[in-house]
């Protein structure tokens, strides 16, 4: 339904570029791209579909790539050059291919724009209006980023009495530990710790609350540059493009973004936590998202807006979960045990003591286009 908020008006098919960071097994996308295949409303009166669907999922493991490439893949495209299967045809006939950052694509736009750019330049005066593919708007991107974000690297910091200090990780010498590792802090100020600096310096608690040495010592500060750099990088795709980013992801809601409580790092093994530092590389770390941090990173982008930052309950409850479970429910075909999954899986996804509340959806549009979450906004 969040797709559907750009689906074509015209006879002609709209060129949909869909971009995932971190697809995972590539479930989403399927997904996404089944429905697109399957409703009607994504085809014109005469049948024909409203919608050419183009995807590229930004994966940089091999591993993952093929795993990705299984579960999408209807028909294979193979290399002119090598004759070796690249990328693939999918659900409703879209084009699967992978780029491994998102910096190529950006360099592949960057060349288009360049490209069409001195095409008009070379055309003579007498050649009359340049031809409509040159220029054409670019068709619309769709950036999705679920549960991206939070796998990023962080740096941790804590204000002592010599100011900005980094969580470092040391071998545990004590026989005793069960990890081998401990968290320590530097003995004095490193370089990453004018990303705390700089932090503490757009932050409403840290301005507002803690002015005084004795306020700050001990509180905390979680910084992803990674996660800096790639919101800027979407901001600059967008804005190189037309289109809309879509982050889902759990953490702070942008006006409680300063945890000095705490800090966030999780290990996760076989779907339970453990210590973050065991069995370095067989645990998963996680940490809560800076939705706070993801919007100033693109605020400085005149041709990009945020829209608030939505909890998802809030989010699917606009998308309409609570009518789409309602219609499950109701379907003469299904079974008590049925019925009862259907609500389990509405609660788990709404309840706000679980996932409804942790996990959080930021939109981030073009000025040329909705966000999807504007009736919202309008209402505050």
């Amino acid at each position: 339904k969040y797709l559907g908020k750009y689906q074509s008006t015209s006879d002609e098919p709209l060129e949909l570029c869909i971009v995932e960071l971190g697809p995972g097994r590539g479930t989403l996308i399927k997904d996404i791209l089944k429905t697109i295949e399957k409703t009607g409303k994504w085809n014109g009166k005469d049948g024909n579909p409203l919608v050419k669907p183009r995807v590229v999922l930004v994966e940089k493991s091999p591993v993952l790539r093929e795993e990705q490439r299984s579960n999408l893949q209807q028909k294979a495209v193979f290399d002119s050059a090598t004759r070796e299967a690249t990328n693939c045809i999918s659900y409703a006939n879209a084009s699967i291919e992978w780029k491994s950052t998102l910096e190529e694509i950006i360099m592949e736009e960057e060349e288009k724009e360049k490209r069409a750019e001195e095409a008009i330049e070379k055309l003579a005066p007498s050649q009359g209006t340049p031809p409509r593919e040159l220029t054409a708007p670019p068709a619309p991107i769709i950036l999705l980023a679920h549960e991206f974000f939070d796998a990023l690297p962080v740096n941790q910091f804590q204000y002592t009495e010599k100011g900005w200090c980094e969580y470092m990780v040391d071998t545990d010498e004590d026989s005793s530990s069960p990890e081998h590792f401990k968290y320590v802090l530097s003995p004095g100020s490193t370089p990453n710790c004018l990303l705390a600096k700089a932090r503490a310096k757009v932050s409403p608690l840290w301005v507002n609350k803690y002015q005084t040495q004795e306020q700050k010592l001990g509180r905390n500060l979680e910084v992803s540059s990674d996660a800096i750099t790639y919101m800027q990088q979407i901001g600059h795709l967008l804005h190189l493009r037309t289109g809309s980013a879509l982050i889902v992801d759990y953490g702070y809601r942008a006006e409680i973004a300063d945890n000095d409580l705490v800090l966030t790092m999780q290990g996760i093994k076989e779907h339970k936590n453990v210590h973050p530092l065991s069995e370095p590389g067989l645990v998963d770390l996680s940490t809560f998202v800076d939705f706070y941090l993801l919007m100033r990173s693109v605020s400085h982008i005149p041709t990009i807006r945020a829209a608030k930052v939505l909890s998802q309950r809030d989010f699917l409850y606009r998308m309409g979960i609570d009518a789409r479970m309602m219609r499950l429910m109701m379907h003469e075909a299904i079974s008590d045990k049925d019925i009862q999954n259907v609500y389990s899986a509405f609660t788990r996804l709404t309840d706000p003591a679980d996932m409804g509340d942790r996990f959080k959806m930021l939109c981030i549009s073009t000025n040329d286009l909705p966000t999807a979450f504007e009736d919202i906004r309008a209402k505050g």
